[in-house]
């Protein structure tokens, strides 16, 4: 009975500076950065968000994928769609709206993501 006790308190103790919410998708690292889903329009989308900073990076992601320390993203604010890196360790990120633009380094992460809205909802 003690160890079910002791396993109850260490399982719900949250690692993360910026713990989960209810709309969250997807979080990286201490939670600052998110993905999280909103509605516009009555419409169901995803955006990729700075808790720390309460800002907008892409307002609706079409695709995500985590490396490491780094997310590569795919989405539109507006009217511009872009990639996304995030190192999400160092709370530096970069927008390209072209692959081509991105460091040689990463265009094949870019090159993997979905260029349609492709999230579940």
């Amino acid at each position: 009975m003690m160890a079910c006790a002791s396993l109850l308190i260490i399982c719900s103790c949250d690692q993360h500076k910026y713990p989960w919410g209810k709309d969250t998708v997807a979080l990286f690292g201490d939670g600052r950065f998110q993905v999280g889903r909103i509605y516009d329009d009555h419409k169901e989308i995803h955006d990729l968000y700075d808790i720390e900073k309460q800002m907008t990076i892409i307002y609706e992601v079409y695709s995500f994928q985590q490396d490491g320390n780094m997310v590569y993203a795919y989405g539109r604010t507006e009217n511009d769609k872009y990639y996304v890196s995030l190192n999400y360790v160092t709370g530096e990120y970069s927008k390209y709206t072209s692959i081509e633009q991105a460091p040689a380094e990463i265009r094949s992460h870019l090159s993997k993501l979905s260029t349609n809205p492709t999230l579940p909802h």
